[in-house]
């Protein structure tokens, strides 16, 4: 590998030269150096470069490439077999008792009992009430009346009145004019085509005018006028005098009643009953169980591997510079 990079920057000297940059490359590397003697070469003339030379050379690279193998791994595989067990279940066993049962039967019987009742008693009282009774007069009064009275006023009133006036107006017209025109085989004919002209027209108009007059009217006035009047008014005379009147009151006496009175009588007797219970009996049954099971299986498996290879390439050799300046010249080639 570093062959091949000392071939290339020979490379790139020589097309450093075959550009013309050689004589530009010296002197800038005798002026970047800090070497105290002169450089002969800077003053020297540009020669011609000349033609590069090529030589094959093999240089081995690194490619990755993809395979496979076959390795060993470890499968777990679910095995089923057949096994016994025991179990309990409650098994329902009905049998018949005879019980002892108290009922309760509904007997009616009449039962007297007491009450109060309210009964209603109207005695007749008197006693002094006052009333008042309606006593009519007639009576004299004042009142005030407004009285109309009219007499004729002059005003002077505001109207409009129209007069007519006639005013002159132009107003554009179109009208329909034939003329006659030549084609372009020389033939005469009429066509007709639209004039737009103003005319003027007299119209009436009326115009508004405000005007005054006098008219008389009738005007009504009212004026208050007092007069005597006379009323019926109505009062009441207050009066005391003796009346009868029905007084009812209640009152509480004892009375003696029947009613329907239901009770429970219990009973006793004998009745037959089915009884369920459970008893717990053993059984036996087959089930199903899995087991896991370690195997050994071969899989196929991919993985990358860095495989060398040889590859035969033309690399460029032989400079016509001189040994003095042939390492400046490629320091000032790198440095552009």
């Amino acid at each position: 590998m570093m062959l091949a990079a000392v071939l290339l920057v020979g490379a790139f000297c020589t097309t450093a030269d075959a550009h013309g940059l050689r004589g530009r490359s010296e002197c800038v590397s005798c002026e970047s150096t800090a070497v105290s003697t002169s450089c002969d070469t800077c003053s020297a003339p540009v020669q011609a470069p000349a033609a590069p030379q090529y030589v094959e050379q093999q240089v081995t690279r690194y490619r990755c490439e993809v395979r496979e193998k076959e390795i060993e791994v470890d499968v777990y595989k679910r095995v089923a077999k057949e096994e016994s067990y025991s179990y309990n279940v409650n098994v329902p066993v009905t049998t018949q008792e005879t019980r002892k049962v108290t009922s309760y039967k509904q007997v009616s019987k009449q039962v007297e009992y007491t009450v109060k009742v309210a009964v209603p008693v109207t005695t007749q009282e008197t006693k002094t009430v006052v009333c008042y009774t309606p006593s009519t007069k007639q009576v004299e009064y004042n009142y005030t009346v407004m009285v109309p009275h009219s007499s004729p006023v002059t005003r002077t009133v505001n109207y409009c009145d129209y007069e007519t006036q006639m005013v002159s107006t132009c107003v554009p017209v179109c009208r329909t004019v034939r003329e006659m025109v030549t084609d372009e085989c020389g033939n005469c004919h009429y066509v007709c085509r639209n004039v737009m002209e103003n005319q003027t027209i007299t119209r009436c108009i009326r115009v508004p005018v405000q005007k005054t007059r006098e008219v008389t009217c009738m005007v009504t006035t009212c004026t208050p006028e007092t007069r005597t009047g006379t009323r019926t008014v109505c009062e009441m005379v207050q009066q005391e005098k003796q009346v009868s009147y029905n007084v009812t009151r209640c009152e509480y006496q004892d009375k003696t009643m029947t009613r329907t009175v239901c009770e429970m009588v219990p009973e006793e007797r004998e009745v037959s009953v089915n009884v369920c219970h459970y008893e717990t009996q053993a059984r036996q049954g087959t089930r199903t169980v899995y087991e896991c099971v370690k195997e050994k299986a071969t899989r196929k498996v991919s993985y990358t591997e860095t495989v060398p290879y040889t590859e035969t390439i033309r690399v460029a050799v032989g400079c016509s510079t001189c040994d003095v300046c042939a390492p400046q010249q490629r320091v000032s080639l790198f440095h552009h």
